[in-house]
């Protein structure tokens, strides 16, 4: 019971509310950055088979949808004052559908996609098609904040155990 009343002591309250926005909002971002989009496409003679999953980091399935079949695809463009964006869009038998969840940088590995897709459509020696849109090596940056958050909390719990003994 003591050594519980010591570790209440030890953590004060601002740390403790700066470690929880700090591992929320590193979670919130890591949620929303991780998701990662795959169209898979398969033909079997003449007729195609896709789905379109949603996955967090490619680990875990969030979304998989079966699409009849995709006729096209191409790039918009979402532009303002800092700039433009782009995303991938499909047309499939179930109507138009963004590859990915956001528009984001990058035009030319968006062209390469709608490239690749309208390739499969067009040439039916092309048996399947794998295109992914999303996740990426920034993630690291919300998973630092989260490993701040948990080092905020976990400092003064680790600090006695480090500190030497007096005699």
């Amino acid at each position: 019971m003591k050594a519980i009343q010591n570790l209440a002591e030890s953590i004060e309250i601002p740390h403790l509310l700066l470690s929880v926005i700090f591992v929320g909002v590193g979670l919130l971002f890591s949620y929303l950055l991780g998701v990662v989009t795959t169209l898979e496409c398969t033909r079997a003679g003449t007729a195609q088979s896709c789905h379109l999953q949603n996955s967090w980091l490619g680990l875990v399935t969030l979304n998989d949808r079966q699409l009849e079949a995709v006729h096209e695809a191409w790039v918009e463009e979402s532009c303002d004052d800092d700039g433009c964006t782009y995303r991938v869009a499909l047309q499939t038998s179930q109507g138009q559908l963004p590859l990915g969840s956001a528009y984001s940088s990058g035009e030319a590995s968006k062209q390469e996609k709608a490239r690749l897709v309208n390739a499969y459509v067009k040439d039916p020696s092309i048996a399947s098609l794998k295109v992914q849109e999303g996740g990426g090596f920034w993630m690291v940056i919300p998973l630092i904040f989260v490993v701040v958050g948990v080092w905020l909390v976990a400092k003064p719990i680790l600090k006695p155990a480090f500190q030497k003994k007096e005699e």
